[in-house]
């Protein structure tokens, strides 16, 4: 199809081969398998590309956007507002395992006590069933819910040995997705409608020591990409830590800003070229701004300073934000009841419950 697209006059983009342009950057074509999102700012292009898609394959044209790939898209046009939500697909989900009547929590884990290996006295689930629910959440929490990512990845990574306490771990994220069915990513009209990333990192976090990188960032005021993982080298230090999760950071917002340009929204940028990334380790900031090697720091992987030149070149303008305003903070850790809604309240959007 992407022969037919560019006979049409579209190109794939560089950053995403799947999402295809005019070159005129007035009509983008987001392609999954056999499913085609097609946004354009007028609608007699629109109406014109897909009449040839017609002439070309057997298709099946389901009007303006509704739900894709089990994903509900939710327009208002009058407030020029947009949310994505999955709450069908999470409805699904907690039927499939008989939690649709389950009685729902506030959040999605109570700190480390399900979120550690197995002991040989533990006794064991069913791995199978275990890796299915885990899959049916890992969905969601790459789509539409942040705020159960870094649950559900601790948990995925008890997939070859998991315990009961693991499995009642992955249940209670299912009670916590049935209090929380309405929630959604809400963008609109905000404070910062720029494109702003936020990094955190949690210290020797990990049975092996390993530490937890975090990043988010929003764009009109809710999250358009998150993630949360184990660092796959061991840190020595707090700073160590942060600094490698800022590299990560800064990696997946270059690849942004270049599809920004690509798709001909480059305004969305900090400024002209610029993302801007807050942490909340002051000692991180300053080895990105200041390319000295000392004592504790020289040892650091050539890799990571990768952000230095990012900086450097000014492509790349880090900021500290204290950490009880540090957006990533709930994808390093577990939080309580408290901080955490706050906290996903901010990432999800000020109007990120339907």
């Amino acid at each position: 199809i992407s022969g037919k697209l560019k006979e049409y006059g579209l190109h794939h983009t560089d950053s995403d081969w799947s999402v295809f342009v005019s070159l005129d950057k007035t009509l983008i074509v987001g392609l999954y398998v056999d499913d085609l999102v097609i946004i354009g700012r007028s609608l007699q292009a629109i109406n014109d590309l897909k009449a040839r898609l017609t002439e070309a394959y057997p298709i099946k044209d389901l009007g303006e956007i509704g739900v894709c790939l089990g994903i509900r898209v939710t327009r208002n046009r009058k407030d020029r507002s947009l949310q994505l939500d999955q709450e069908l697909y999470i409805s699904n989900t907690l039927n499939t395992y008989q939690m649709g009547d389950s009685t729902p929590v506030t959040t999605p884990t109570e700190g480390y006590s399900g979120l550690t290996k197995a002991d040989p006295s533990d006794e064991r689930a069913d791995q199978h069933l275990y890796r299915q629910i885990i899959g049916s959440l890992m969905y969601a929490s790459l789509a539409t819910r942040p705020d159960i990512t870094f649950t559900v990845n601790k948990l995925a990574q008890f997939s070859s040995d998991p315990t009961r306490k693991h499995y009642n771990s992955a249940l209670r994220v299912l009670r916590y997705l049935k209090g929380t069915l309405d929630y959604r990513l809400s963008y609109g009209k905000c404070a910062i409608e720029k494109l702003t990333g936020y990094t955190d990192a949690d210290y020797a976090a990990s049975d092996d020591r390993h530490s937890i990188s975090a990043y988010v960032y929003l764009l009109y005021g809710a999250a358009i990409c998150w993630s949360s993982r184990r660092q796959r080298v061991i840190a020595t230090s707090t700073v160590e830590s942060e600094y490698i999760a800022l590299c990560n950071a800064a990696k997946q917002g270059i690849w942004l800003r270049q599809l920004l340009y690509e798709v001909g929204y480059e305004e969305y940028l900090y400024k002209p070229g610029t993302i801007l990334v807050y942490g909340d380790n002051q000692g991180s900031l300053c080895l990105a701004n200041n390319p000295e090697n000392h004592q504790r720091t020289k040892h650091i992987d050539v890799q990571y300073h990768y952000t230095r030149e990012l900086v450097d070149s000014g492509a790349l303008v880090t900021k500290y934000c204290p950490t009880e305003s540090m957006l990533a903070d709930g994808l390093t850790k577990p939080l309580a009841r408290v901080g955490f809604q706050a906290l996903f309240q901010k990432v999800l959007g000020s109007i990120g419950t339907g």
